[in-house]
């Protein structure tokens, strides 16, 4: 299941489907809330932050939304969440791309919670 919010891109861009291949077309997607509509539900929020707690130690709730902000502006700052996560680097790497960074901590999401 994948949930998009409003601020994320189109999944039906030509570039989307190209990188997805027909896996975007299979798969089922539904329009999200914004983030800070997102900030009003009881749901914890988790933030990708390199100021968060490290991957290999972060705990992951069940129900959760994870938040990567949009490339060079972050997340706002006002939003309010429960927790921050970070994905170490290594060398001198600073960050990765929001998607990537996204699919890593889902990736660790499902490693601590399989699908039943």
């Amino acid at each position: 299941e994948a949930v998009i919010l409003r601020e994320g891109a189109s999944p039906y861009l030509p570039r989307s489907i190209r990188a997805a291949g027909p896996a975007v077309l299979t798969l089922p997607l539904a329009a999200g809330p914004a983030m800070r509509e997102l900030a009003t539900e009881p749901l914890p929020l988790i933030a990708l932050s390199p100021q968060g707690t490290p991957l290999p130690e972060f705990r992951f709730p069940r129900s959760c939304a994870i938040l990567a902000g949009v490339e060079g502006t972050g997340l706002p700052p006002d939003l309010s969440v429960a927790a921050a996560l970070a994905i170490p680097m290594h060398g001198a790497v600073e960050s990765l791309n929001a998607a990537t960074a996204l699919a890593i901590a889902l990736y660790a999401y499902r490693l601590q919670h399989p699908l039943r």
